[in-house]
């Protein structure tokens, strides 16, 4: 191996979306990509310094500033969480890879931290085109995980649904080998998360799209780039989602809004076009 340094990425503790983009990014990249578990010990550290590859990834401990002089540092940034005290993103001391253009436009302001904008793909491999008409007497209208956001709040909008004749479902407790499946077997995705510049609600919308899965989503994250003319919709309230779904009383139209996202989502945002623009900013970044 040369002399150039290491990439050592580095997000916060328990947020599973960073870790499935590393994953599947690892798939596609021409990099040498090391996932690692860091378990909270010393050990673990002892065992990052010693590592050598193109990238590493770990998740965020306050012992990752002993391995600075060691590797060229990034934080993946999810989401600005309100529990965090004033001044913990520029403290990192490092640049914020953010992956989406919402996420860019609103995390700097919001951190007063550097930002890089390195948007996110989606397996297509993975997340396939569902094929053929799916009959339903009603569609199936169901709401995304996102952390950010009350489970409570999520579970209100699906009661109101449910109460006015929709059919309404919740993807919080499915596994997430299980969620290609899941994608398949609705009508409609909704992302509900609130507009305050600190979420970016990443990878269901493209996740879903890659599946030909229609979205209805608050102006965040990916899936709200994407949107426009007859792709989707874009709401602002509560109020607005229910007023959609009511509208829909029967998949076909939905299924016709899915087939024009999914063309747009697996062609532009597929890992195979995604890959280039990060292994090129990874090979500069380790000159």
């Amino acid at each position: 191996m040369d002399m150039k340094k290491s990439i050592l990425i580095y997000g916060p503790e328990g947020n599973h979306g960073i870790g499935i983009i590393m994953r599947e990014y690892k798939k596609f990249s021409r990099h040498k990509i090391t996932l690692f578990s860091y378990r909270g010990k010393k050990e673990d550290i002892e065992k990052l310094k010693k590592m050598q590859g193109d990238i590493l990834f770990t998740v965020h401990t306050e012992q990752i500033k002993e391995l600075r002089d060691k590797f060229v540092c990034y934080y993946f940034l999810a989401g600005v969480y309100k529990n965090r005290p004033k001044g913990y993103y520029t403290n990192l001391n490092v640049p914020l890879i953010v992956h989406s253009l919402y996420g860019y436009n609103s995390f700097e302001k919001i951190t007063g931290a550097k930002c890089i904008l390195l948007k996110a793909g989606v397996n297509t491999q993975r997340f396939k085109l569902r094929e053929g008409r799916v009959e339903r007497r009603k569609p199936i209208f169901a709401m995304a995980y996102n952390p950010m956001m009350s489970h409570r709040k999520g579970t209100g909008v699906i009661s109101k649904l449910n109460s006015i004749g929709c059919n309404a479902i919740n993807l919080t407790s499915i596994d997430y080998e299980k969620m290609p499946l899941a994608y398949q077997s609705i009508d409609c995705l909704i992302i509900n998360s609130p507009d305050d510049g600190r979420d970016v609600c990443h990878m269901p919308g493209l996740e879903a799209g890659s599946c030909g899965i229609p979205v209805i989503t608050t102006p965040v994250g990916i899936a709200s780039e994407i949107i426009k003319d007859d792709l989707g919709y874009i709401v602002n309230n509560e109020e607005q989602i229910i007023e959609i779904c009511k509208k829909h009383k029967d998949n076909s139209e939905l299924i016709e809004i899915g087939k024009k996202y999914a063309k747009v989502v697996r062609s532009e945002y597929c890992w195979e076009k995604r890959v280039e623009d990060w292994d090129n900013f990874f090979d500069n970044a380790r000159e």
